[in-house]
């Protein structure tokens, strides 16, 4: 009785855990993407298009310093 309840918990756990990191992981693709396209426009000399890849991937962050770690 006991062990079920342990793995019980276990997987209860688990799963909510899984719930609440998935969403921070799906916003931070995000951002990438748009860190991605302003690099790759600026490599190819476009400013204009690198900026606002660049102003996106900022108004999707809250913390501008997490985007300068991506």
């Amino acid at each position: 009785m006991k062990n079920r309840f342990i793995i019980y918990s276990f997987k209860s756990s688990l799963v909510v855990l899984i719930a609440f990191i998935f969403p921070f992981f799906a916003i931070a693709q995000k951002e990438k993407k748009n860190v991605f396209d302003g690099n790759s426009a600026y490599n190819s000399k476009k400013y204009a298009d690198a900026e606002k890849e660049y102003n996106k991937a900022l108004l999707k962050i809250k913390n501008p310093i997490k985007l300068h770690l991506i």
